[in-house]
């Protein structure tokens, strides 16, 4: 779809998927034996006694890649994501430490910001009541066919009542993914602000739930749970009792 969106500006559709399909290219037949080579090879142990030496490349490789997939119509994140995808999975538990943790720490830093910069560009002004009719109706179809889905499915392969519809709460979970999704949508101009804003209010709706329902609905096998254990521990002859 980025590609789409861009191609009329760089060359035509197809030469946007020749480019995205070079860059591809030169990720698996070049950067990944270059990764491979610098974290599991030879200098892997020069390499890991130096973390930061590490993290800064890593990082420093993200970005460049992030900005090549700017440079080739795509959004930046695609760059950023596809470095990823090339990144050994094999790697020691050191290496894991020096790149994977810090990152990781990153993200938890950055991740409230990014949430905050995309509330600050909603415009809920412009949402009259047929657009939360929308959402409304778009979350109903959403949340009770997901949910009906995965209770179905589990119910059927056996998992007790309870269980399966802690799990059809639980698929119902908008994550950080979705609203990445939205917005590169939106940044792309492949869906205009007011859908953009009717999504959005639709894939926190189905989230804020999740957690008070999931607590409930443990809460309520915990309760019941413990009953046998302790009715074993009072019967006459029973260890410990």
């Amino acid at each position: 779809m980025a590609a789409a969106a861009h191609g009329p500006d760089h060359g035509g559709l197809p030469a946007a998927l020749a480019r995205i399909a070079g860059c591809a290219a030169a990720l698996v037949l070049l950067v990944r034996p270059l990764l491979r080579r610098l974290l599991l090879g030879p200098a892997r142990r020069a390499v890991t006694d130096r973390p930061l030496l590490v993290l800064l490349a890593v990082a420093g490789a993200a970005l460049l890649c992030a900005w090549t997939a700017s440079r080739l119509g795509l959004h930046a994140v695609i760059g950023a994501f596809a470095l990823g995808l090339a990144m050994p999975r094999d790697a020691g538990e050191e290496l894991r430490r020096a790149v994977q943790l810090p990152l990781r720490n990153a993200g938890a830093l950055l991740v409230p910001v990014f949430f905050a910069l995309t509330g600050l560009s909603v415009d809920l002004h412009g949402i009259d009541a047929v657009g939360l009719l929308a959402a409304a109706l778009l979350l109903a179809v959403a949340w009770g066919g997901k949910f009906a889905g995965a209770v179905l499915g589990a119910r059927l392969t056996g998992v007790p009542r309870r269980e399966a519809a802690t799990l059809g709460v639980l698929l119902n979970t908008k994550g950080l993914g979705e609203v990445l999704i939205l917005t590169l949508g939106r940044d792309l101009g492949i869906i205009g602000e007011r859908l953009f804003t009717i999504l959005l209010l639709a894939a926190l709706a189905a989230t804020l739930p999740v957690n008070p329902l999931v607590h409930r609905l443990a809460g309520r096998a915990g309760a019941r749970a413990p009953r046998p254990l302790l009715e074993a521990r009072a019967a006459p002859g029973a260890p410990g009792g």
